[in-house]
C-alpha cells in the first residue's frame, strides 16, 4: 500500500484538491446544489473506480488490499446512493452520514496498518476521526440532517474526504522523493 500511495502521490493530491473544489462550489452556489451534488456523486464514482483499479495495479500488497478496494467500494456506493436520492435531502443527509462514518473508519485504520511507514500517519488518523464524528453527529440527531441541508453535507464530507486525500498525497511524497536519495 505504501508503493502504491507513492506511486499515486500525485493522483491524489489532485483527486483532493477537486473534492475540496466541489464542497466549496456546493457553499458558494446554494442555487445549484443539485448539479453540484450530482458533480461529486459522479466524482465519487471515478474516484471508487481508480481506488479499486489501483489495488489491481499493485497485487504484491495483499494486506493493504483490502482497505483500499473497501475504500474505493464505499466511494463508489456513496456516489450511487447519492445519484439516488438526490432530490430528498432528508434522505441524502443519511447517505453522507453513512459515507462519512465508512470513509472515516477506513481512514483510521489505514493508518493505524500504516503506522510505521507513513510519516505522519497521525494526521490521516485525525481526519479519519473526523469523518466519523461528523457522521455520528449527523446520525444523533436527524434534525440536523433537514437543518442543514444537502450543499453543507456534501461540503463538509468533501472538504473531510479531501484533507484525507492531500495528506495521503503529501506523504506519499514525502515517501517516493526519500526513495530517491
Amino acid at each position: 500500500m505504501i508503493s502504491a500511495i507513492a506511486g499515486s502521490w500525485r493522483s491524489l493530491v489532485v483527486r483532493g484538491v477537486l473534492v475540496i473544489a466541489l464542497g466549496i462550489a456546493a457553499l458558494a452556489f446554494p442555487s445549484q446544489t443539485i448539479w453540484i451534488v450530482g458533480a461529486f456523486a459522479l466524482y465519487a464514482i471515478v474516484h471508487g473506480a481508480i481506488d479499486i483499479a489501483m489495488v489491481f495495479r499493485s497485487p504484491g500488497e495483499a494486506t493493504h488490499a483490502v482497505l483500499v478496494f473497501l475504500e474505493g467500494a464505499i466511494w463508489v456506493a456513496g456516489g450511487a446512493a447519492t445519484f439516488h436520492w438526490l432530490t430528498s435531502a432528508f434522505t441524502l443527509g443519511y447517505v453522507v452520514a453513512f459515507w462519512a462514518l465508512g470513509l472515516g473508519a477506513v481512514a483510521v485504520v489505514i493508518a493505524v496498518a500504516a503506522w510505521g511507514h507513513l510519516p505522519d500517519a497521525w494526521m490521516l488518523a485525525v481526519v479519519g476521526v473526523l469523518a466519523v464524528a461528523f457522521g455520528g453527529w449527523l446520525l444523533h440527531d436527524p434534525v440536523h440532517l433537514f437543518l442543514m441541508g444537502p450543499a453543507i453535507e456534501i461540503a463538509a464530507l468533501a472538504f473531510v474526504s479531501g484533507a484525507s486525500m492531500l495528506v495521503l498525497g503529501f506523504q506519499g511524497r514525502k515517501i517516493g522523493s526519500a526513495r530517491l536519495k
